[in-house]
């Protein structure tokens, strides 16, 4: 059975979207950079743009699909694509926090 654990790193431009399945006890890490240094995350439209970038890498790193796989693959790669998009969103969040209190 595979287990997903999700990690959301973040740097200053960029914030990592990561997802580690583990099979018994090895363990194998996906990441992929979500850049944001473009973007006005003041605005919602910016908001708006850095979830897009965030949904599009969590469907990347959990190879979250629509084509036939067994129910057992579809569960568990629906699973990986929601923690790993609720840990980058916190992650953001927290991040925006630091900096408004760093103002």
């Amino acid at each position: 059975m595979f287990t997903k654990t999700v990690i959301a790193a973040t740097a200053l431009s960029t914030m990592m979207l990561a997802a580690q399945p583990a099979l018994a006890h090895d363990t194998v890490s996906v990441s992929q950079q979500v850049r944001y240094a473009d973007l006005d995350l003041s605005t919602p439209e910016g908001q708006a743009r850095l979830d897009a970038r965030l949904r599009h890498a969590a469907s990347a790193v959990c190879d979250f699909t629509s084509g036939p796989r067994p129910l057992s693959e579809a569960t568990e790669a629906r699973r990986c694509y929601n923690d790993a998009l609720k840990s980058a969103r916190q992650s953001y969040a927290a991040l925006a926090t630091r900096k408004a209190y760093s103002r």
